[in-house]
């Protein structure tokens, strides 16, 4: 069932994330905004065949930003916990969850 009524930066808010991540509500609204606007951002980075203005968000997007959005705040409390390597040769682990990327919508582009 699509959700036309989230804003293009954010998919998600607090409210809806109520159910899936309760520690939602313990965040500043800046925070909450700030997590979701990113997680958004990157859903739409791993989506990018989607046309945004005739892609309706489906509530599969929504749960997918929640889900990433809540990564992403465990991100920032563990800091730099996932760090392999270290200088110039280090690597980042914090690929998007298995979760994640079932939620996403796929469209592969043909020709």
């Amino acid at each position: 069932m699509a959700n036309p009524a989230y804003s293009a930066t954010a998919w998600a808010d607090a409210a809806a994330a109520a159910d899936h991540w309760p520690d939602v509500a313990d965040l500043t609204p800046a925070v909450q905004t700030l997590i979701f606007s990113a997680a958004t951002r990157v859903a739409k980075r791993h989506t990018p065949a989607l046309d945004p203005d005739t892609t309706p968000i489906t509530d599969d997007m929504v749960l997918a930003v929640i889900y990433l959005a809540r990564d992403l705040r465990a991100a920032i409390l563990r800091g730099d916990t996932d760090v392999v390597g270290i200088g110039d040769y280090a690597l980042r682990a914090r690929p998007l969850s298995a979760i994640v990327r079932s939620l996403l919508p796929r469209k592969w582009a043909v020709g």
